[in-house]
């Protein structure tokens, strides 16, 4: 996880550091786990159910995530009715983090625009 760590965020800060330690030990790998997963990556695609979500749905991304690109985020966006996507520019996989106040923010405001029917 140090080795990788520095790949996933836009900009490696001690802040950054310091998040990714703690889910870094709150996390339990498993090395079997890993290996199946690694094997339904190959074959596993939902994207031809995502017109299936009717729920509103907000994607984000980070404009430097090379797990998740944008790219890949605007898959899902146009394929997810009644989506909204959002770029964080400064942020590679963990906007959450690496723009902290603008991700609240933008959840904060996306909810109150947001009318969900029970």
């Amino acid at each position: 996880m140090k080795v990788l760590a520095p790949l996933y965020v836009y900009q490696f800060t001690l802040e950054v550091e310091a998040e990714l330690d703690k889910i870094g030990n709150d996390t339990i790998f498993c090395v079997a786990v890993s290996q199946h997963q690694e094997s339904l990556v190959a074959t596993y695609n939902v994207t031809p159910h995502l017109h299936r979500i009717s729920c509103p749905t907000l994607v984000v991304v980070g404009r430097h995530d090379f797990v998740c690109p944008p790219s890949q985020a605007q898959i899902l966006h146009e394929g997810i009715p009644n989506s909204q996507l959002i770029i964080f520019e400064k942020s590679g996989h963990f906007p959450m983090m690496e723009e902290r106040h603008k991700f609240i923010q933008a959840v904060k405001d996306w909810l109150s625009q947001t009318k969900i029917e029970g």
